[in-house]
């Protein structure tokens, strides 16, 4: 077994497993040899008895490593009573197996107890000497092969008694034998443990000794059970001082560097917790220091310690608490100036506000003054345009005149000289009375988109003012745009100012024309109800974005590239429409076209 360990148990269990394999060899060899007694003396029950005790020893000992100790140590000691009793039952005096009598304490105390060793002996013993008693009353006889004349004649029963007695010095001899080697072993690995152990020892002084931090064990009292050197020179105690203190009793009390908080951190630190914290101690001389404190729970020599560690790290600290105060003032500092520049920072704010509130008044007077200056300059234009057409129409009316007076007098010759030529000259004349009236149209209708504004209200019209605005867009719809009108039959009396309905409803449809890039349709539709008649304007052009049809009414707005348009157009229009006490709305898909529509009120007069 060298070069392992055994423990106690493990000796017990050898010199147990040794006895019994000595048991098995010499037991069997001693059933043999009883079998020769049994040649002389005849069949006897003991022989039973004896083959049973051998057997049950063999079939423990092939067993022995699966089997406890306290097992076999049980059945050995009753297979041995058994064998010693049923000898003595037989033979009485002359009983050789009493002997193994001996082998019942041998073995008990293996893994009994003194007390329950010697109660199991004394009952043995106390059986033997029943049994003697027996046969000193004669309850109990001998066999006749072991009459005492006969007997003392006879010399086997000397050999038997010597062989039991030889079987039973040479167990003890040989267990003892074994259990003093395996002992004496135990004791050497004992030896070697000890000078590792020792070796460790002296490892562990050493390194404890020559740390630089403070090393103290504490146990579970907080009662200080061994220290460093370097824990004495750190507090200036001597050995037995710091032996007779508590590791609170080096805190400084000053709050909260008590004791209480130290044994509140020390329960931390025995629920298994291991704690790092800086602390403020005090020196034997009262001098005050700050120390960086590790602690956690360990086991040292078989018992529950607490280790800690103590560093000085008081120049550090005091460094660090200098740092700390130094950013202290200086985010006092930092934080009375933000103050400052927040104030001044809200004045500025305020003034900024102020400024661009008077900046967004002048912005939007300024919008607006454009806004009039520009409304006025269309206005002047149209005035002057209106004028102008007024003029026009004036100059074109009087050409206008001599031609329906010379076609007059062109007919009349033809009647009077010609009559024969007049079915050859009607295509002309009519020609020319067609071009005549054409001109005639566009001059009233020139007439009344030239009407001025300050005209009282008077019954309109609608689809005449609709008719005339197509007429004067003629040149633009020729030939590119179908116009589908679905005027309403219904009868109404509309009221308003004629020129700027005309302009109005000019706007929309020029709108419309320029909203067709090749060709397409306008759809007119005019619907009356009660109180409105609807004007329903429909193409099928580009159509309008959602983000753009929110604001096309806005002065000046339009899609339009640059100098093809000025924006106006529904503005005016929109304008007009809202004098009118109207409505003007809306629809677009874009690829598909828009639909405006228009919303009259009507006069509650009956037109008669």
């Amino acid at each position: 077994m060298k070069g392992k360990s055994l423990t106690i148990d493990e000796v017990r269990e050898i010199t147990v497993n040794n006895s019994l394999v000595v048991a098995s060899v010499l037991g069997t060899l001693s059933y043999v040899l009883s079998l020769l007694r049994f040649l002389k003396t005849g069949f006897n029950y003991s022989f039973i008895i004896e083959f049973l005790v051998v057997a049950g020893v063999i079939i423990i000992t092939l067993n022995r490593s699966r089997l406890s100790g306290s097992f076999k140590t049980y059945t050995f000691i009753c297979l041995a009573g058994l064998l010693a009793l049923s000898d003595a039952v037989n033979y009485g005096l002359f009983a050789t197996a009493r002997v193994f009598v001996i082998l019942i304490p041998f073995y008990a105390i293996f893994y009994l107890s003194l007390r329950r060793t010697l109660l199991i002996f004394i009952f043995a013993a106390g059986c033997l000497l029943a049994i003697g008693f027996l046969h000193h009353k004669g309850i109990l006889s001998l066999p006749h092969t072991h009459d005492p004349a006969v007997h003392s004649k006879k010399f086997y029963p000397w050999i038997n008694s010597t062989i039991n007695i030889s079987i039973v010095a040479i167990m003890i001899l040989v267990v003892t034998y074994r259990f003093f080697l395996t002992f004496s072993g135990l004791l050497s690995d004992l030896e070697i443990s000890n000078k590792i152990i020792s070796e460790s020892e002296r490892n562990y002084r050493e390194i404890f000794e020559s740390s630089t931090d403070s090393i103290f064990i504490v146990d579970l009292n907080e009662e200080i059970r061994d220290v460093n050197h370097s824990a004495l020179r750190m507090f200036g105690y001597a050995k037995e001082e710091m032996e007779r203190t508590t590791l609170a009793d080096l805190s400084s009390n000053v709050p909260p560097y008590t004791k209480e908080g130290l044994h509140t951190l020390f329960v931390d630190v025995l629920q298994g917790n291991e704690i790092l914290f800086d602390w403020q101690t005090r020196k034997k001389n009262g001098a005050l220091f700050w120390t960086e404190i590790a602690m956690k729970k360990a086991s040292i020599g078989g018992n529950e310690r607490v280790l800690a560690i103590v560093r000085d790290v008081n120049e550090k600290k005091e460094t660090a608490l200098q740092l700390e105060n130094y950013k202290n003032r200086l985010e006092t500092l930092v934080r009375e100036r933000t103050e400052e520049l927040q104030q001044a920072n809200k004045e500025l704010i305020a003034a900024n506000t102020e400024l661009s509130g008077q900046r967004s008044e002048l912005q939007s007077a300024l919008l607006d003054l454009e806004k009039a200056q520009n409304q006025l300059i269309q206005s002047e234009k149209m005035a002057s345009l209106g004028v102008l057409v007024s003029g026009i129409a004036h100059e074109i009316n009087n050409p206008l005149n001599f031609i329906y007076g010379g076609l007059l007098g062109l007919e009349n010759y033809i009647k009077e000289n010609i009559m024969e030529r007049k079915e050859e000259m009607s295509p002309f004349l009519a020609g020319i009375q067609l071009g005549a009236k054409r001109a005639a149209d566009i001059v009233t209708s020139l007439n009344h988109y030239s009407r001025r504004d300050d005209l009282p209200r008077v019954p309109c019209d609608i689809h005449t003012i609709i008719d005339n605005c197509l007429l004067m867009l003629s040149n633009q719809i020729k030939n590119r745009i179908e116009i589908e009108k679905h005027y309403s039959r219904e009868p109404f009396t509309l009221v308003g100012s004629e020129g700027k309905l005309h302009q109005a409803i000019l706007n929309l449809l020029t709108n419309a024309i320029q909203a067709i890039q090749d060709k397409g349709t306008i759809t007119i539709v005019t619907a009356v109800s009660k109180q409105n008649i609807t004007l329903t304007f429909a193409d099928t052009g580009i159509g309008i974005s959602p983000e753009n049809l929110q604001r096309i009414t806005d002065p000046f707005f339009t899609t339009r590239d640059p100098g093809k348009g000025t924006g106006l157009g529904l503005s005016i229009a929109y304008t007009i429409i809202k004098e009118h006490d109207g409505t003007l709305e809306f629809e677009s898909i874009v690829e598909k076209g828009t639909k405006a529509v228009v919303t009259l009120p009507l006069s509650n007069t009956d037109p008669a």
